[in-house]
């Protein structure tokens, strides 16, 4: 008479184990590989808005967009500006407004800049704020999670130190559209020091108050680094320690801040 075998208590048990032992080593791996995805996918898109910086800048000599946001005065635009002025060169604004880890809507319901944060792009689509406010969103359908250096542009005066021409030495160096929480920032290298994590859109000051506009780069979303393309057309990782010693405007001074500035990122 044939016998039947089936598995015992304890062997149920061996094979679970084993399984478990291999989830536990395959799921860091699967995590590293998703977020070398998105990171690869972030670099893609900031490549497209460069490519287009340069295609704008090829067809009126060289010569960058005037400016429509001064630092004082009448603002002669809407957030995302950007994005309408270099529309003609880019195909689908869906497809490269976004760094793949902040792809959901702003949740910033207390402030008329819909501000984002690591999670969380600025804006939210097709929802206005206050209209009468300097930093009214959104214009049309334009939102996202990347920002204008708003040094990248032919200034409305003889500021010197604005980037007026894409073809600039060290343009390699001088960030264009990056990863943001606000549509754009004006960093100067006298913005003060961030004393813990920013995490979340009430960590960011509205209009960069109190020396803080570097802080809306100031994201950890690839791994204590940010993403941004370079007025060459280039794209890169930028250590957040370092984003005082980038070439945000032709006068900024680096101010050599090494990582252990920021004991939180440790």
């Amino acid at each position: 008479m044939c016998r039947r075998y089936a598995f015992t208590l304890i062997e149920l048990l061996v094979v679970i184990a084993i399984i478990a032992l291999l989830m536990a080593i395959l799921m860091p791996a699967l995590q590293r590989a998703k977020k070398q995805t998105k990171a690869v996918i972030c670099l893609h898109n900031l490549k497209q808005w460069g490519l287009a910086t340069l295609a704008y800048a090829a067809e009126w000599d060289d010569q960058l967009w005037c400016e429509s946001y001064p630092q004082a005065g009448a603002v002669r635009t809407t957030p995302g500006d950007w994005m309408a002025t270099l529309r003609p060169y880019y195909q689908d604004v869906d497809k490269i407004r976004c760094c793949p880890i902040a792809t959901r809507p702003s949740v910033d319901y207390e402030s008329t800049e819909m501000r984002g944060d690591i999670d969380h792009a600025w804006g939210r689509p097709d929802e206005p704020s206050d209209s009468s406010h300097r930093d009214f969103v959104t214009k049309e359908s334009y939102w996202g999670s990347y920002g204008l250096n708003r040094w990248v542009t032919d200034p409305l005066d003889n500021d010197e130190r604005y980037w007026k021409y894409a073809s600039t030495k060290n343009a390699g160096e001088v960030p264009v559209v990056l990863d943001c929480v606000h549509w754009h920032l004006r960093p100067k290298h006298d913005n003060k020091l961030p004393t813990k994590p920013l995490l979340i859109y009430r960590d960011f000051p509205e209009n960069g108050r109190g020396g803080t506009q570097i802080w809306r780069a100031f994201l950890d979303r690839h791994n204590r680094a940010i993403h941004s393309g370079f007025l060459d057309g280039s794209v890169g990782k930028i250590p957040l320690w370092t984003l005082w010693d980038v070439k945000w405007h032709r006068r900024f001074k680096k101010q050599g801040y090494t990582r252990a500035a920021f004991p939180f990122l440790q």
